[in-house]
């Protein structure tokens, strides 16, 4: 199972959206997963500007480790799908 999450922050709080795989091996799992991602990015432009927001805020460090700013989030957060 794989998580892809974007942090954006609304009224001051850094939370969390994304999409869930269940099946990485699947081509056709990936390329819809692809679609759903592309949708959640640019369907919205207030909402990609939060995201924008965020990383403009969190400069990327190439770590897998924990992300800076998303330790209250992870415990109160819930994934949108």
């Amino acid at each position: 199972m794989n998580h892809i999450l974007f942090p954006y922050i609304k009224d001051g709080r850094t939370k969390l959206v994304g999409e869930t795989l269940h099946h990485f091996e699947s081509l056709h799992e990936r390329i819809l997963l692809g679609k759903r991602l592309y949708a959640l990015l640019f369907g919205d432009q207030l909402f990609r500007k939060q995201i924008e927001d965020w990383a403009n805020k969190n400069p990327h460090t190439g770590s897998r480790n924990f992300i800076t700013g998303l330790k209250d989030c992870c415990q109160h957060c819930s994934l949108q799908h």
